[in-house]
């Protein structure tokens, strides 16, 4: 891994209600390096599908840039915005939902080679072929429509559709939450293989800790909108420095009963605020068991703390938890 593939500057993403104005995405900075996977973390509404449909210029940015290979996204239009999208995929999260159910695998498949116009008609269903045989399909799957195939075929379909073009980013938004546990497996083992064999760098979206442990390189954490800590995937294990990580890490239950009976448990006060009215100051302080009446004050930046970087102003006064 080498250079920054991916570059989000002060990214913010409003959407408009008729309550008012949701910051979905508020000045968020990130990088994402070539061959590397960065996982994007935190509860529904945190904006992290939000931040990832935005890098793919699915949602329009209210400030800020993506810049793809050094290139500001927003500053190409046409034939150079087509191009620039061959190298960005994405993976849906439902793949239900997100394969036409009228058409055949091969159809799904090909179907980015046509819009692109790339290859004859032989070129692409060799090309197709070639696609379902990286993903643990083959041949046999061409002409098979969606709902004749298991919720985790779906999904090594929706990869394929994703892979075809040869790019160099997905975006892969919660890809294994609507899948089985036993499948969910498999399916990572398969983002790690490619990633592996291709070179492929990926935001992974997800809502679970616990998911990315053994996929992700360096983690992101997420909430209402900001990073709250973000660092190499192993550091951000052994030790959260953030109250709102260290409760993630909480409420994922350990297999050994006499572990999960002693550790400490800093778990997350009440549900998530109002995102038409976040919090003043640290927007995690109203369920933060260790927030004091400067956390209502200001907001506080990412500093660097050790091998991570951390969004709290007392991070230095928190005690340790490990969630093993």
């Amino acid at each position: 891994m080498s250079g920054a593939l991916l570059d989000v500057r002060s990214a913010t993403v409003t959407y408009k209600t008729r309550a008012g104005t949701v910051t979905a995405v508020d000045g968020v900075d990130l990088t994402v390096r070539r061959g590397e996977i960065l996982a994007l973390v935190g509860e529904s509404g945190c904006g992290k599908s939000s931040l990832g449909r935005a890098v793919l210029r699915l949602e329009p940015l209210r400030h800020g840039s993506v810049l793809f290979d050094g290139v500001d996204l927003a500053t190409l239009s046409g034939a150079r915005l087509r191009q620039a999208r061959r190298r960005l995929q994405m993976v849906f999260q439902d793949p239900q939902s997100s394969l036409d159910p009228r058409r055949t695998v091969g159809q799904i498949v090909e179907r980015p080679l046509k819009v692109h116009g790339i290859g004859t008609v032989a070129q692409r269903r060799d090309k197709v072929v070639a696609t379902l045989d990286l993903v643990g399909l083959g041949s046999r799957y061409l002409d098979r429509p969606p709902a004749a195939l298991s919720g985790g075929q779906r999904q090594r379909v929706g990869i394929a559709r994703a892979l075809v073009l040869d790019p160099d980013l997905l975006v892969c938004d919660e890809p294994v939450s609507a899948l089985d546990v036993s499948i969910q497996a498999q399916i990572l083992q398969l983002l790690l293989d490619l990633r592996d064999r291709l070179g492929l760098a990926m935001l992974f979206v997800a809502h679970d800790l616990g998911v990315v442990r053994h996929l992700a390189d360096r983690v992101a954490v997420m909430y209402l909108g900001r990073i709250v800590e973000g660092g190499p995937v192993d550091d951000m294990f052994a030790r959260p420095r953030h109250p709102y990580t260290q409760a993630l890490l909480a409420a994922a239950p350990v297999p050994d009963v006499a572990v999960e009976r002693a550790r400490s448990v800093p778990l997350a006060l009440g549900d998530l605020p109002d995102p038409l009215a976040p919090p003043s100051g640290c927007h995690f302080r109203t369920r933060c068991p260790h927030q004091r009446p400067v956390c209502a004050q200001a907001s506080p930046e990412l500093v660097q703390a050790g091998p991570v970087e951390v969004a709290c102003l007392r991070h230095e006064d928190i005690p340790a938890f490990s969630p093993v």
